[in-house]
């Protein structure tokens, strides 16, 4: 990936006053230059046909269930379309600020990588149920460059931009509105012949991305359905008595805090527990700890084994190693055959939503590994089984269960022994193959010979896969548009047959 930062070395004193930008600044990190050899540039503010600004609600309007959402700069992250699985909800907004389909959004507040991060708010907001925070700036862009923008403003080119024309702050920085000066190069006859064909290439590609998240999402609902209508076959009147904690109870969990004698907790476990085909857990010698190498090189020439920590894990369970590293060899690594692997701790979320959140390894993909104290790792079931547990791990009811179990104040964690405690429904094997599949399953690559040809037929594949292979996708894509981008920012030739396959 390029860097598109380029450091001055000298300052010009007229430059101390620069009207647009970095204004009376002395900090030389405001004096940095965006690298664009692509003149051929439009505003972003010339391709917006609305703009607004979001609006925070009082403290006393935030509500615990309420069917008004009000979503932050939370809600985006690496991914293209809003991440909606945990939000926040409200009294009805006294500010008319509702997005509407396919309008895009820009943190313009934020810390570290927040800022500039950018979400295509992709749900029907007809009723106008969702508001937004006062950290978000909402765009409604040309409906014929929507994707073609969307891919220059998720790039690093754009990030960059941001990054050099905000001032530096201490904890939080504040661009405005200066994302709208931002010229997004479009393509040349250097980049190739047609010029309009490669602004279509791009756009497409975005749309794939864009296909392949909307049907992780999909695959999830799936599996949240199958595994709640499983539980509700037999339902018993008990679920909704909820009693205080006995004595006994408090002995048996040896614990005090109060999230595992919550309503909402010993309702789930309750479905689970009485399952009609029982439960099953995972004996704690199962339970393999992680470690950290005392000695280790990150990304030498020579490095092959995955690091793998609980920030390289996403929130659907698909790990993304950011690092590899070299170990001498007389130090053992500790991922040589397929594994589930738990985080067990992170200082994600507020309420220990993210710990618990499983992946599955697979070592035809990702070759050898190690992986830190941060995930447990679980070697001893079959694949399919395997499979099931990650999906099970991942899913709604887990989520909330991992959520009150889990313990800590900044660091949220579960042990070892809380994990073999966990129940998993004793699901036939019938239905435990069909979670399975909906999790990872292959399905046939094709050949592309022309962009309408790989659009059409991506999105009817894209409905077969399994969360795991469009997540190995999705990624592959990622660094396609990005390499993409590079190009028409450099003016490089493109050729599209290497883009579309």
């Amino acid at each position: 990936m390029s860097n598109f930062k380029k450091y001055v070395n000298t300052i010009k004193k007229s430059s101390f006053s620069h009207k647009d930008f970095c204004k009376n600044s002395l900090c030389p990190l405001d004096y940095k230059e965006l690298i664009t050899n692509n003149k051929n540039q439009i505003p972003l503010k010339n391709l917006v046909v609305k703009q607004m600004k979001g609006n925070d609600p009082g403290s006393n309007d935030y509500m615990k269930s309420s069917k008004f959402r009000f979503l932050k700069t939370g809600n985006m992250d690496d991914s293209y379309c809003i991440n909606d699985s945990l939000v926040e909800y409200c009294k009805p907004p006294t500010k008319n600020i509702f997005p509407q389909k396919n309008d895009i959004f820009v943190a313009v507040d934020g810390k570290g990588e927040g800022l500039g991060e950018v979400s295509l708010y992709n749900k029907d907001n007809s009723s106008n149920l969702d508001t937004i925070a006062s950290g978000i700036l909402c765009l409604t862009i040309q409906n014929k460059k929507l994707y073609y923008v969307l891919g220059f403003l998720k790039s690093e080119h754009f990030k960059t931009f941001i990054d050099i024309n905000t001032a530096q702050g201490s904890t939080m920085r504040h661009s405005k509105l200066i994302s709208l000066e931002y010229g997004i190069p479009f393509p040349t006859k250097k980049n190739n012949e047609n010029p309009d064909e490669i602004e279509e290439l791009l756009s497409v590609l975005v749309r794939n991305i864009i296909d392949k998240e909307e049907n992780i999402k999909a695959r999830k609902k799936i599996i949240d359905d199958t595994i709640q209508n499983e539980l509700n076959k037999r339902k018993l009147e008990f679920y909704c008595e909820y009693k205080t904690p006995h004595i006994s109870e408090i002995k048996e969990n040896l614990r005090l805090d109060t999230g595992l004698y919550t309503k909402e907790y010993k309702h789930i476990s309750d479905k689970i527990k009485y399952y009609e085909n029982g439960y099953f857990s995972i004996p704690i010698k199962y339970i393999k700890s992680g470690s950290t190498p005392k000695i280790r090189i990150f990304n030498a020439k020579r490095a092959s084994l995955v690091w793998a920590t609980p920030t390289d894990i996403t929130d659907y369970g698909f790990l993304v190693p950011n690092n590899k590293i070299l170990i001498p060899n007389t130090q053992k690594y500790n991922l040589t055959e397929d594994a589930i692997l738990i985080i067990n701790r992170t200082s994600k979320g507020k309420k220990g939503e993210y710990v618990g959140i499983a992946c599955y390894y697979d070592t035809n993909y990702y070759g050898y590994g190690h992986h830190n104290q941060g995930i447990y790792r679980i070697n001893n079931y079959s694949k399919t089984d395997k499979l099931f547990i990650v999906a099970f791990f991942n899913s709604s009811i887990a989520r909330k269960l991992c959520g009150n179990i889990s313990f800590g104040s900044k660091m949220k964690e579960m042990k070892s022994f809380d994990f073999s405690k966990f129940k998993i429904p004793n699901f036939p094997q019938e239905t435990r193959r069909h979670i399975a599949q909906l999790y990872y399953y292959e399905y046939k690559k094709n050949i592309y010979n022309s962009i309408k040809d790989y659009i059409d037929t991506e999105s009817a594949r894209n409905k077969h896969l399994g969360i795991f292979q469009l997540y190995k996708e999705l990624n592959y894509l990622k660094l396609k548009v990005s390499n993409l981008i590079e190009k028409i920012c450099y003016e490089d030739y493109i050729k599209i047959y290497d883009f579309i396959n």
